[in-house]
């Protein structure tokens, strides 16, 4: 008899008690320090009363040079706990589970490091790229190394915030995402060329999320499988990537687009609603 979407699951040592899972979506209500504020608690608090199994949360930075608004979560120091702890405590209380997704924007930061008088960072620079004008830099190993410690620092810090599970955000021409596209890649060396060599980036990240936040906590990713245009990612090796990631160990995918994902910009974010309107919303 197949299970009904009421009946619960477990993921890896995670129960959750029905098959509903409401999709990470960025919410804007951060404050400027990447912390969470009250409109958010009621946010999570009302989805979680509503009967959905498993939450996941909007994007969270694991690092600086990874941020994309100034109303965007943090993850990236031990500062955000306390409050991702609110958070976590709120959802409980209503008898759902909660994940955080970690996230890097790579070159897509490009816009928001602006601001800062800083660059952003990809696995490469693409000449005359018709689908991103942004200047950025290519990476150097030692910022991929420092990066994947990140990711690994960010779940230890999601565990202690009490979330029951952290989701990679590996689609939407995010630095995952632009790792695995051949069109974003174009590196020589043991992060480009093969799928397993651009899928190294997710490798790293997993094994460095399990060693520092065990092997008991359950690891999920949201993987674009596809780029939707002539010399990106394609669907077959798209398919062949979601196998490896299940083969290396995360215990769910959700799968999404690569790096012709639906991206937010935060003028069209806020068009049409204050950050008022919008935090009043949440509190209803």
């Amino acid at each position: 008899m197949m299970p009904t979407l009421f009946e619960p699951v477990k993921i890896r040592d995670m129960a959750v008690p029905n098959r509903f899972v409401r999709s990470a979506t960025y919410d804007g209500c951060a404050d400027t320090s990447g912390h969470v504020t009250d409109a958010q608690v009621a946010l999570f608090e009302k989805l979680a009363a509503g009967g959905t199994g498993l939450i996941v949360t909007g994007i969270a930075y694991v690092h600086d040079s990874g941020r994309i608004s100034a109303y965007q979560n943090s993850i990236a120091d031990d500062d955000a706990i306390a409050g991702l702890k609110r958070l976590t405590d709120a959802v409980h209380d209503k008898g759902a589970r909660i994940a955080v997704q970690l996230f890097h924007a790579g070159r897509e930061a490009a816009g928001f490091l602006k601001t800062q008088n800083r660059q952003a960072a990809a696995p490469s620079v693409v000449a005359e790229d018709p689908y991103f004008q942004r200047p950025y830099r290519e990476m150097t190993e030692d910022e991929i190394y420092e990066i994947i410690s990140a990711f690994g620092d960010a779940a230890q810090r999601a565990r202690k915030a009490g979330f029951d599970a952290v989701q990679l955000h590996a689609a939407h021409a995010y630095l995952p995402a632009q790792f695995l596209s051949p069109h974003a890649n174009r590196r020589q060396d043991d992060w480009g060329g093969s799928l397993e060599n651009r899928l190294r980036l997710h490798r790293e990240i997993y094994e460095n999320i399990r060693e520092k936040a065990g092997r008991d906590y359950p690891v999920l990713v949201k993987l674009g499988v596809a780029d939707g245009f002539d010399g990106g990612l394609i669907f077959d090796e798209g398919k062949q990537a979601a196998q490896l990631l299940a083969r290396w160990g995360f215990d769910g995918l959700e799968i999404s687009s690569g790096l012709r994902g639906k991206r937010y910009s935060e003028t069209e974010f806020k068009t049409g609603i204050s950050r008022t309107e919008k935090e009043a919303y949440f509190r209803q």
